[in-house]
């Protein structure tokens, strides 16, 4: 989801209680069993729900957790940020760290899958997640069905996923990137019910396929275009009342559609290397 609160499956609309709430004092609570973590609620008590962050060093590194309860759960949001740092501490263990000298030298664009992607409109900072490959461990942190999407990857296939003015999900075949298409359409009716198929917006581009309506922060258009073994997300949010042009993503719809098209098409051509 970019600055301009641009729809798409990472961030569902909404859903950080910030936006409504300002931000909550946050309340140290202990942690059952991990006494080097350091744990603490927020309750919002507009929305009515509640947060649990937690901190664990472990090694060189530092491991972050995040819980969120729409029923003001606190022992669950406690109990799963406290297991999700327990299931990450292996993890780490296991992890290859590269050598902080080395870092410099490592590529960018693994597989050459971000130079798929559409590029960030000119003006436009990348936040942290942006402009970056990941692969389907390193993507989950980003996405809003976590235990579903991880499913649905391992079932396709899709070991890269790129984030910029497009999402870009690189699957094992055509097939299976019809199969990974098929289930973003289920989530996305899912988490915005109020938009329709809208055969306009696609602009007759071979393997797109877009949904528009409103939604509470303005009009909305989400596209997903399959391509070869490539998968292509695309989103777009006019604010209610925006009178900001760079605010509104909705307008570089078209273009980023076509850009994404020409990309995939002549990947070979403009020197990205077989589909």
């Amino acid at each position: 989801m970019h600055e301009f609160e641009q729809v798409d499956r990472t961030t569902p609309l909404a859903s950080d209680p910030t936006i409504v709430t300002g931000i909550a004092p946050a309340v140290p609570v202990a942690v059952p069993g991990a006494p080097e973590t350091l744990a603490s609620v927020r309750s919002w008590d507009v929305t009515g729900t509640v947060t649990t962050s937690t901190v664990t060093p472990q090694g060189s590194f530092v491991i972050r957790t995040y819980a969120h309860s729409g029923t003001g759960d606190v022992d669950w949001t406690t109990d799963t940020a406290a297991r999700a740092a327990q299931a990450q501490a292996p993890l780490l263990d296991r992890f290859p760290a590269t050598p902080a000298e080395e870092i410099g030298g490592l590529p960018m664009d693994v597989d050459r899958v971000l130079v798929r992607a559409v590029g960030l409109p000119e003006g436009v900072l990348p936040r942290l997640s942006d402009l970056a490959v990941y692969g389907p461990d390193g993507w989950l942190q980003l996405d809003s069905h976590t235990a579903r999407t991880e499913r649905i990857f391992e079932v396709t296939g899709t070991d890269r996923i790129t984030k910029a003015a497009s999402n870009v999900y690189r699957t094992a075949g055509p097939t299976e990137a019809e199969i990974l298409r098929d289930d973003f359409v289920e989530t996305t009716r899912e988490m915005y019910p109020d938009l329709v198929e809208d055969e306009t917006v696609p602009q007759n581009i071979p393997g797109t396929r877009c949904w528009s309506g409103d939604v509470a922060q303005g009009r909305a258009s989400v596209c997903l275009m399959v391509h070869g073994r490539y998968v292509a997300e695309l989103s777009g949010l006019r604010p209610v009342g925006n009178e900001a042009p760079e605010n509104d993503s909705l307008r570089t719809m078209s273009q980023r559609l076509a850009t994404q098209y020409v990309k995939f098409v002549r990947s070979e051509e403009m020197g990205l290397g077989e589909n």
